[in-house]
């Protein structure tokens, strides 16, 4: 292979750091993150994270809820479970439950006893359809005393059951109402609903009048993506933002002036993370614009913040260093950790030889570079360029048209989609990205090759 000594770095964008400015902002909401809650992220997980492995995703994701499923495989786990979420701040909020006391049940309970948390305990039943009035008043009946029990075990825990609509008789909300009503009259007043839209394709066309049954006994409520018959049809389960049902349901529950946790599932054959962080970067944030609403996301993501927000507040120490659009932060930041915290940037420091209009020259240990973004600058005035690692345009060439920085490649990170070239340009280390698809044949650079 054929090296010519020279690769040339064109500096394509060059941006200047240099104020920052102040703003507080409030953090709350139905559908805001704080609220959220995962669910059906254990068995259906293709990665079969350990709870240890489980509470860092949800971390990382910025979720601090979990409604937590199970298998009969996890119930040895059940302490470290709660052990891992306690230790990275994680509330289980709800456990699901069987519907009889056993020694399932027995496992549950000596567990949120011995760790003493109060979730939600998710109880579902009777998932056939009854249309004859009078063996569905015998199933209702039974339900009450199937449950009773379970709701006095959960209140000497402080926790509360939830009646989880699961198809059937038992999903549909009038009957639910009618067990819960019976229970609150028989002194178990610790006892609700969470609704699930997956379930409810069934009440699509009459949607708000069944939410307004439930509402006053609602405990919590989980999103899907809904379409009319969708579990007819291979669509029972789909991503957010995907339906086209959802919005409208969404909309009546966020008019109706109900307030509780939110849950976004899981509950498909795919890595939880990648299945949660698709949920929380695009279909929700796509419904929260459709919404018309206003979404405050805290995160450490700079790739979830770049996705999900119209406008961006870069924190340091308690201070919004820069607010702005998301392109504008990255295009154009003010400072030096602005640039560094969204993606990575080489800083270059120097000062203002020239400006004219919106262009300038700046004097650097490499020489005079030529930026752009020059307007309000000054000559004398010390600056600091921001060049990103994917602006730097890398061709083999012997000649050289100004705006150049000479160095040596010292080292060459293959990504699959990318190279990452680090280069070493007298004092400082510079770094360089090239997209797999744009090196050609001539294009193959090598360790310690002089560019410029």
């Amino acid at each position: 292979m054929r090296f010519s000594p020279w690769l040339r770095l064109g500096l394509a964008v060059v941006c200047l750091l240099l104020t920052r400015v102040a703003v507080a902002l409030p953090s709350e909401g139905l559908f805001s993150k704080t609220n959220l809650v995962a669910w059906c992220i254990v068995p259906f997980d293709t990665q079969k994270r350990s709870p240890e492995a489980r509470a860092e995703m949800l971390e990382r994701l910025g979720i601090h809820r979990l409604a937590y499923d199970w298998r009969a495989e996890h119930i040895p786990t059940f302490d470290a479970e709660v052990a891992a979420m306690r230790k990275h701040h994680i509330d289980i909020m709800a456990w699901w439950f069987p519907a009889a006391l056993n020694g399932e049940s027995k496992a549950i309970l000596d567990c949120i006893e011995r760790n003493q948390i109060h979730p939600q305990l998710w109880v579902t039943m009777g998932t056939e359809p009854e249309a004859n009035a009078t063996r569905l008043e015998q199933k209702i009946q039974a339900a009450v005393e199937s449950l009773g029990p379970i709701c006095a075990e959960a209140q000497k825990r402080a926790c509360t059951v939830a009646l989880y609509n699961h198809l059937g008789w038992f999903g549909e909300p009038a009957n639910q109402v009618q067990v819960i009503e019976r229970l609150q009259k028989i002194g178990h007043t610790n006892v609700g609903s969470v609704y699930n839209f997956h379930h409810g394709h069934g009440h699509l066309a009459d949607f708000e009048r069944h939410f307004k049954t439930l509402k006053p006994h609602l405990l919590a409520l989980n999103l899907n993506g809904m379409v009319r018959d969708g579990d007819k049809v291979g669509k029972k389960i789909i991503p957010l933002g995907t339906g086209d049902e959802e919005l409208r349901l969404m909309k009546i529950v966020q008019a109706s002036g109900w307030r509780g946790p939110v849950g976004i599932i899981g509950h498909t054959e795919e890595d939880a993370e990648l299945k949660l962080r698709k949920e929380l970067q695009v279909e929700l944030a796509n419904l929260q614009e459709t919404l018309g609403m206003t979404f405050v996301f805290v995160t450490h993501d700079q790739e979830e913040a770049l996705v999900m927000s119209d406008r961006i507040a870069v924190m340091n120490r308690g201070r919004v260093e820069q607010l702005g659009r998301a392109e504008e932060l990255y295009e154009r930041p003010r400072t030096a950790f602005v640039a560094n915290f969204l993606g990575s940037s080489n800083l270059i420091p120097g000062t203002v030889l020239t400006v004219d209009g919106h262009e300038a020259t700046v004097q650097t240990e490499h020489g005079p570079l030529r930026t752009t973004h020059g307007a309000g600058l000054r000559p004398g005035q010390t600056v600091t360029l921001s060049v990103r690692p994917e602006k730097l345009r890398m061709e083999r060439d012997d000649e050289t048209e100004g705006n150049e920085i000479r160095a040596r490649v010292d080292d060459i990170v293959y990504t699959g989609a990318e190279n990452q070239y680090l280069l070493q340009a007298g004092g400082q280390q510079l770094v360089a990205f090239q997209l797999n698809a744009d090196i050609g044949a001539d294009e193959d650079f090598d360790y310690d090759e002089q560019v410029a």
